[in-house]
């Protein structure tokens, strides 16, 4: 054998350790990824560092699970821990709480366990929290007695697994900053998979999240019950006796799963659900109409897909004051209407009671005078309630305003990017609102409580958004039973934003029967609250951009499949100032109400400029648009089928200098009504050129190419080719239209006519 020098054994040793230093390193994620600035030891988290309640990160460093993790905390090592808020709950299973942090999930699933579910309280949880408490600046009532100020985490890392179930959120944090979420899957979850509060600087890459997926065997009106005993019970261990009768009286209500909410019909959400919610700071109950100084900026949302959210709404009408402000009581819930007239009469129940009796001593500024005395009182008197207070609609259980799905939400945004993400399967299938006639006592009102809007969907939502993009992401496959479906919208001031390369398609609006049913039924209403005003008839729109937008510009975008009853707007502007909307494609809609309504406009539109300024389209494409299921009987219907509208909106606000520009419209059929290529009716100095209208018809005969109401005062339409329309290419046919009339047989002329003229070809 020959000999092999010993310095060869050595290299073959080193090489081989160094073969095994590789296998290690592969399994032991390296404590040097970019974005740690702190370099430690890995740390690894196993199921047993949970089991005495939430790991808390203290320390920068690299953190790394080894196995599934199921948070389930055993109560005899919970009872060590000194650091629980409140009495019996954990706001979340890890929390951040110092900057430089890396969690690498390692491919392995972190959630809560089922048991935890159906034993959690108060529903204000998070698998991960990006801080050490979940609101900002509130101590004292969560238990937070170690806590000096509140510390939001910066610099984070998530990645590499799934976050599961979650009875709130999946990600959770306030005012952090410098946060990178990717190569993650976020399933199954009650409010929200991502929602950021304030975030600045952030990545948010190559995610999956979905909806619900669990069963719950409680609403969150058993999680208000329970928080009101929780002060009941600190009361009566001061020896208030007071509190312990109340307490007492709300045991046997928590104990009654007819009362308790522990029998939810469906198993799905029942309030807000968001995909990812990046709001401008803390504050979740209405939606956005300002900036703040918090808001949300240079954030880039790439390569994520939302799917298959599903919501079965359940509104809460609450009690406000005279002025129709909400009273909330202490610390979380609402105070229900149906709580002051329980089986309908005027009887407050020991949930109301125990509320009223909690901010009465906590906090009687937020309650009318004498409010407290009347509903405490062993015969409360309904006429001295009614005088003190109202009905306050379109709520869920903790007091937040009812606003349906959305896939991603961004308030106050600025500087965020939206690519390639898609979202679908949005599904809200919750009931009409309540209106004055549905509640007790609603004849003693008049006013008009607003639309319901618990019903809605958004697919991508820009609200208060500045110089955002939203780019090559798709919009499919949502319904909404009972409400309004929006693809992609702006609204509330949103400025600069530019949409381009989006498609939006299969969206589906279903509500029409109880419209018709209020209707016909309007001559002997007796309040302002009809059914179709407070729900009206499903409404789908592919894009919108509404309520004082600014300067939004749309390219390339598509939306295709649309159809709802009676309302179907392909691309919506309304009240808005200088959009442009190049290159788009709307087409394949349809309006499926069977009722021909002598009052009630049904319309399915390609774009419509509503009430706004300087709306330019140029170089699209309209065709396909139909008012379906309308029958063959000689009734003529006020339906609609519209390329292109330049009108007057719901505030009487005429549409001022939009334009339409080498666009076309064709294959439009108005159902027993009118098909319009063009329609301007209520729109000042509108410019159509170098534009096309083809075939509009209707059962009707009525088809018009381009048609200007005497209401459109100024308008330039020249340099147009409408030909094919079922009655008239232009109207009126007057000397205000410079037009040339052609046969088809000489169209071939038509280079020899002046370029400023329309042409009209006859068939």
């Amino acid at each position: 054998m020959k000999h092999v020098p010993c310095f060869v054994h050595i290299t073959l040793a080193v090489c081989c350790l160094s073969v095994v230093a590789q296998i290690c390193a592969a399994r032991i994620p390296s404590p040097h990824d970019a974005g740690l600035l702190v370099a430690t030891d890995a740390i690894p988290l196993t199921q047993a560092d949970f089991t005495s309640g939430t790991y808390r990160i203290s320390s920068p460093g690299y953190y790394y699970l080894t196995e599934d993790i199921a948070f389930n905390p055993d109560p005899v090592q919970e009872a060590l821990r000194k650091d629980k808020p409140l009495a019996d709950e954990w706001f979340t299973a890890l929390s951040i709480e110092c900057d430089n942090v890396i969690v690498d999930l390692n491919t392995k699933t972190f959630a809560v366990h089922p048991h935890f579910i159906d034993t959690q309280l108060l529903k204000v949880f998070s698998l991960i929290e990006l801080a050490n408490m979940p609101f900002p600046n509130i101590k004292k009532e969560f238990g937070f007695s170690d806590v000096t100020h509140a510390v939001y985490a910066h610099n984070v890392t998530i990645k590499n697994g799934t976050i599961g179930t979650s009875p709130h959120h999946g990600i959770h944090g306030n005012n952090n900053a410098d946060v990178q979420l990717y190569d993650l899957v976020i399933r199954d979850w009650e409010v929200a998979g991502i929602a950021l509060n304030g975030l600045k600087n952030g990545v948010i890459r190559n995610i999956s999240i979905s909806g619900l997926e669990h069963t719950f065997s409680f609403t969150g009106l058993v999680s208000m019950m329970l928080v009101a005993r929780m002060f009941l019970n600190q009361f009566a261990t001061q020896s208030d006796t007071t509190a312990k009768k109340f307490m007492d009286d709300l045991d046997v209500m928590i104990a009654d799963p007819t009362q308790n909410g522990s029998i939810h019909p469906s198993g799905l959400n029942y309030g807000n659900a968001y995909g990812i919610f990046l709001n401008r700071t803390f504050d979740i109950g209405p939606v956005a109409s300002a900036r703040s100084p918090l808001s949300t900026n240079a954030i880039l949302i790439e390569d994520v897909r939302i799917a298959n959210i599903k919501i079965d709404t359940l509104e809460a009408v609450v009690i406000g004051d005279a002025n129709g402000t909400a009273i909330a009581p202490e610390l979380f819930g609402s105070m229900r209407w149906e709580d002051a007239y329980p089986q309908g009469q005027f009887k407050p129940n020991a949930l109301l009671k125990a509320q009223v009796y909690i901010l009465s001593k906590k906090n009687p500024a937020a309650m009318p005078a004498g409010f407290a005395d009347n509903i405490l009182s062993e015969q409360p008197q309904e006429k001295l309630f009614l005088s003190h207070a109202r009905p306050v609609f379109n709520r869920d259980f903790p007091i937040h305003a009812q606003k349906g799905i959305y896939g991603i939400r961004i308030d106050a945004g600025y500087g965020v990017t939206i690519r390639n993400c898609s979202i679908m399967g949005l599904e809200n299938v919750g009931k009409p609102g309540a209106t004055l006639r549905d509640i007790p006592a609603g004849n003693n009102y008049s006013f008009f409580p607003g639309r319901f809007s618990g019903n809605d969907i958004h697919g991508i939502a820009l609200i208060v958004c500045d110089n955002c993009t939203v780019d090559r992401c798709t919009v499919s496959d949502c319904t909404s039973l009972n409400g309004y479906v929006h693809g992609i919208a702006l609204f509330n001031n949103a400025k600069a934003n530019r949409i381009e390369h989006c498609k939006v398609s299969g969206l589906r609006g279903a509500r029409d029967e109880e419209a018709k049913r209020y209707e016909q039924a309007a001559s002997v209403q007796t309040h302002n609250d009809t059914s179709a005003s407070v729900n009206p008839p499903s409404r789908v729109y592919g894009y919108s951009i509404r309520s004082n937008s600014v300067a939004n510009h749309f390219i390339d975008c598509i939306a295709q499949d649309l159809e709802a009853p009676r309302i179907v707007y392909g691309i919506y502007v309304d009240s808005s100032r200088d959009t442009v909307i190049t290159r788009a494609l709307c087409s394949s809609y349809r309006t499926t109400s069977d009722q021909l309504f002598t009052g009630t406009v049904k319309r399915t539109c390609g774009i419509a400029s509503r009430g706004s300024y300087t709306t330019a389209v140029v170089n699209s494409i309209v065709r396909d648009l139909v008012c379906a299921n309308e029958g063959s009987g000689g009734i003529t219907a006020p339906s609609q089928a519209v390329g292109y509208m330049f009108d007057v909106n719901d505030e009487s606000i005429n549409d001022q200098y939009g334009v339409v520009d080498g666009a076309r419209a064709e294959y439009l059929h108005g159902g027993r009504g009118i098909a319009y290529g063009v329609y301007l009716d209520n729109a000042i100095d509108t410019t159509i050129v170098n534009s096309t209208a083809v075939r509009s018809s209707s059962a009707m005969r009525k088809g018009y190419g381009f048609y200007r109401t005497p209401n459109a005062k100024g308008s330039i339409v020249l340099r147009n080719t409408s030909y094919g329309n079922a009655f008239m290419n232009y109207e009126p046919s007057d000397t205000t239209w410079p037009t040339i009339e052609l046969s088809s047989s000489n169209v071939h002329s038509l280079q020899t006519h002046n370029a400023w003229f329309n042409v009209s070809i006859k068939q």
